[in-house]
């Protein structure tokens, strides 16, 4: 496998970017369905151990993105490959972490998902300005303001 290659698979999330439509839903749906997977098997009692999985995978994924990047651009051709989703998955998860494992997770869950997409789609300010930045901080970082949106919403 060749590293654009690896760009293409890893960046869009084994092949969730290349469904047509709405990638970035897609990948974001995928982030809150993992995130409610974990708050059934830990539970209630264990929101801590959620928090912090759920943390490390932002900081794991938020790097591949970081690493596969220039090859996903490659790839697709593209100096913002629409393909391209870890950057909706880390911010998905990022709102998560502000989901109140403990009692209501699922409500909470869906709630945090299209508060996300929502601001990730429409862009208020300043979103819009990051997503200007060139190379990977511009795409990663513009779904870390719409996070804390979101995040702020819940």
């Amino acid at each position: 496998m060749t590293r654009a290659q690896m760009g293409k698979w890893v960046g869009s999330c084994g092949g969730l970017g290349l469904l047509p439509g709405m990638p970035g839903t897609y990948a974001s749906l995928a982030a809150a369905i993992i995130f409610y997977a974990l708050c059934l098997e830990f539970g209630a009692e264990a929101h801590l151990v959620v928090r912090l999985v759920v943390l490390v995978l932002v900081l794991v994924v938020g790097a591949i993105g970081w690493v596969v990047y220039s090859s996903a651009q490659d790839y697709f051709k593209s100096p913002d490959p629409h393909q391209f989703v870890l950057d909706e998955v880390m911010g998905q998860w990022i709102v998560l972490l502000c989901v109140p494992v403990a009692t209501h997770a699922l409500s909470h869950t869906a709630a945090g998902f299209f508060l996300f997409r929502t601001l990730d789609v429409a862009k208020p300010y300043p979103i819009r300005q990051v997503e200007r930045i060139p190379s990977y901080w511009g795409v990663a970082l513009d779904d870390v303001v719409a996070a804390v949106y979101a995040a702020i919403g819940l």
